[in-house]
């Protein structure tokens, strides 16, 4: 009896080592994967948390509660401005005509600010109604008049 072999189409009995690899599969998944790790690497800092640890033998600070902070509201209404404050003060700045009155905004603004130098934030919140140009207009007014840390809040809530 005779030794049966497989052909491997060389002519000394080997097999062939050339062969292509498909690189089209390789290539599909490094893009998925490359797109995942991008998307989710947003997410990574909104989770993260600063925390200091107090050490062995350190002293204990004495932790003194945070300065209630002012914080001053302009509420955009059909009738005008509304300047309001967590200190008590309160504002009215009546339309003329159609058109919002922004230079008597603009010297309460002013105010404000000469009270408080270093305050940097102020609320705007709009009424549902109000033109979105005059809101933008009032938004550019406080933001001229040194209130750099501008939040915008729906109106109807406060």
């Amino acid at each position: 009896m005779g030794l049966s072999g497989v052909d491997s189409g060389g002519k000394s009995g080997r097999r062939a080592v050339d062969s292509e690899i498909n690189m089209i599969p390789m290539i599909d998944l490094l893009i998925v994967n490359i797109s995942f790790l991008l998307i989710t690497a947003v997410w990574t800092q909104l989770s993260r948390l600063n925390v200091m640890q107090q050490m062995p033998g350190q002293d204990v600070a004495q932790d003194r509660p945070p300065e209630e902070k002012t914080k001053v509201t302009l509420r955009i209404t059909e009738q005008g401005y509304q300047l309001t404050s967590t200190g008590g003060d309160n504002e009215l700045i009546d339309k003329k005509g159609d058109t919002y009155d922004n230079e008597k905004l603009r010297e309460i603004l002013k105010k404000v600010h000469a009270a408080d130098p270093d305050k940097k934030d102020l609320n705007v919140a709009p009424e549902d109604g109000v033109l979105y140009k005059n809101i933008i207009t009032a938004m550019d007014v406080v933001l001229q008049e040194g209130f750099p840390e501008l939040s915008v809040s729906d109106g109807s809530s406060l």
